[in-house]
């Protein structure tokens, strides 16, 4: 009799039992917080400035294209800046480099270009997934690999800034 009274008992506290069950949503453990920023390139040359963003390898193999793939283009007339972009990330903007968006996806290589001049900078992910800089603005974080120092704020927008000085300093392509 004690044994059914029990199964009697916990017939009714079983609907209770697993809505509480259902109701508390533990998390998946790995749940963290999502920082959100505003970015832009700004061209403070009096030069019109190219970026572009290529595909050099295959994703898979790794080999080298024959003819590589143009992901992303930015056109920056003198002393403009593009649109501001949303980039979002896992951690405080500070602690980390990161790529600048637009350029995250099967961007290997990203290349500036000075109009009508020959000349710029760029920079490459190599075979081993390392940022090559060698040829890019000196002293300054590439598109590929950005750091918080290289960026300027303005009115809440973090901006990558390319200067006159740039300009005049650029390599022969």
């Amino acid at each position: 009799m004690r044994l059914q009274q029990f199964f009697s008992s916990a017939k009714l506290l079983l609907p209770f039992f697993a809505l509480s069950i259902i109701s508390c949503d533990p998390g998946d453990g790995g749940d963290s917080p999502i920082y959100d920023y505003k970015v832009a390139i700004a061209n403070k040359s009096n030069t019109t400035v190219d970026i572009y963003g290529y595909r050099t390898r295959d994703l898979i193999s790794g080999q080298h294209l024959q003819q590589p793939l143009t992901i992303t283009s930015i056109t920056l007339v003198a002393g403009g800046t593009e649109d501001t972009k949303t980039l979002t990330l896992p951690y405080p903007i500070e602690r980390f480099p990161f790529i600048y968006p637009g350029f995250e996806n099967a961007v290997d290589s990203v290349v500036v270009k000075f109009a009508n001049t020959g000349k710029g900078y760029y920079t490459l992910i190599d075979k081993d997934s390392h940022v090559v800089s060698d040829k890019w603005i000196t002293g300054k974080s590439s598109l590929l690999n950005t750091s918080l120092q290289d960026l300027d704020q303005e009115q809440g927008v973090f901006i990558y800034n390319i200067s006159q000085q740039t300009a005049d300093n650029a390599l022969d392509l």
